[in-house]
């Protein structure tokens, strides 16, 4: 059950730090290439979360 809680938290986590870099692409545009990197590593994470979660 904890595993789980703390799967759940980082996905939050995930989501949050998703929509800060949605806000800071917006306000400074030189951040860009450095925060579509960040991105990619997010909609990574995700994918590796949802797989472990298909495997159970």
């Amino acid at each position: 059950k904890m595993k789980m809680i703390s799967e759940t938290l980082i996905f939050f986590w995930l989501l949050i730090i998703f929509y800060l870099i949605l806000i800071l692409n917006v306000w400074n545009f030189s951040f860009c290439y450095w925060l579509s990197g960040i991105q990619i590593g997010v909609v990574i994470a995700w994918t590796i979360i949802e797989l472990k979660e298909g495997i159970k």
